[in-house]
């Protein structure tokens, strides 16, 4: 699956999250919860319902960078391995040219 079509598949699982974590930002705010410990309690009822959704979309996600960061390694490595080998030529650049007139 390619990042972009795993991206949006889990785009309304966070969606959801967001609106649930916006919920009890507004409640802790206006002193819905008594203390902390009910804050946080309320927090894992609220949060519980998405979290396996949570976690199937970032499993998705981290597989598809997986195989976008090997694809881009292997661009990596065969871009130095360019700059290595045009190394010289562009020293010699740098120089002034080649001399027509210099023997190998």
């Amino acid at each position: 699956m390619s990042r972009r079509t795993a991206a949006a598949a889990a785009l309304p699982v966070y969606a959801a999250s967001d609106v649930a974590q916006r919920r009890w930002l507004e409640r802790a705010g206006a002193g819905w919860y008594r203390d902390a410990a009910e804050a946080a309690a309320a927090y894992a009822v609220l949060a519980r319902p998405r979290q396996a959704s949570l976690d199937r979309a970032r499993t998705t996600l981290r597989a598809a960078d997986e195989a976008r960061r090997a694809a881009t390694d292997r661009q990596r490595a065969a871009l130095s391995a360019a700059d290595d080998a045009l190394a010289p030529l562009r020293e010699d650049a740098l120089r002034g040219g080649a001399d027509p007139d210099r023997q190998p």
